[in-house]
């Protein structure tokens, strides 16, 4: 009888430790491995796996402030009800510190995203982003259920220089000489100027010979037309007056 009652009790016991092993909630962070370059962001999911019905949960991170720089938090939108009071959230960059709590109404009991976090690294070297001591998950009687966490390890490297392939100049081939042969231009007329005619100077009309002749036996040498016409009248009156004595009269 009483190895009975001994067996029972120990039965009621594993039953019990059981339970509450099932009853715990499990918190991932998920990737777990990152590699990136200094520089360049990444970001990593927070999700609770509730053994049993949650309503409370508080996350407190930790990373190092000298590789890492906490650029944004966001609650995944599904029903997280913040809880934004002194000592239930926190952003620190000097220290490493994140620290986000929110509520459930009525209750959470399946795997669903908490929130995501945003890091943009610093400089090159391996860290780990961790789940601190502060951080809680509670039932409906308010009891802490949190079970395991894990870490996210992060490699961080020197970025590759970009190798810039400078190109050969393409060698000049040597131009043979040849005549080159262009389109004629017509030549356009020189623009006639009054300055580039020059005067030409008036020549004097031609004298012919007959009139050369006349003009002489009418001036008969004296260059004078007065004294060329007085004489002429004297010559024909001298012919007049021996054409009457000396050849009229005898033939009267």
């Amino acid at each position: 009888m009483k190895f009975k009652l001994f067996s029972l009790i120990i039965t009621l016991g594993l039953i019990l430790i059981t339970s509450s092993a099932l009853a715990v909630t499990n918190i991932s962070a998920s990737p777990a491995n990152i590699q990136v370059e200094e520089g360049e962001s990444f970001a990593i999911s927070i999700i609770p796996d509730p053994g049993e019905k949650i309503f409370t949960m508080k996350t407190n991170i930790s990373y190092s402030p000298n590789l890492l720089e906490l650029t944004s938090f966001e609650f995944t939108n599904n029903g997280w009800i913040p809880l934004s009071q002194p000592g239930y959230d926190k952003i620190d960059n000097n220290n490493g510190v994140l620290i986000k709590t929110a509520g459930y109404p009525g209750g959470l009991s399946s795997r669903t995203g908490f929130g995501t976090i945003t890091f943009k690294a610093l400089s090159s070297g391996d860290t780990t982003i961790s789940f601190g001591e502060e951080s809680m998950v509670l039932n409906s009687n308010g009891d802490e259920v949190i079970g395991n966490t894990n870490n996210v390890s992060v490699a961080i490297t020197i970025p590759e220089p970009v190798q810039t392939t400078e190109e050969e100049p393409t060698p000049t081939s040597e131009i043979e000489e040849e005549e080159i042969v262009g389109t004629p231009e017509e030549t356009a007329p020189a623009e006639v100027t009054e300055e580039s005619i020059e005067e030409t100077p008036e020549q004097p009309p031609k004298i012919s010979s007959i009139t050369l002749i006349a003009a002489t036996v009418l001036t008969l040498g004296t260059g004078s037309n007065i004294i060329s016409v007085f004489t002429l009248l004297t010559i024909l009156i001298g012919v007049v007056f021996v054409y009457d004595k000396f050849v009229r009269e005898p033939n009267k």
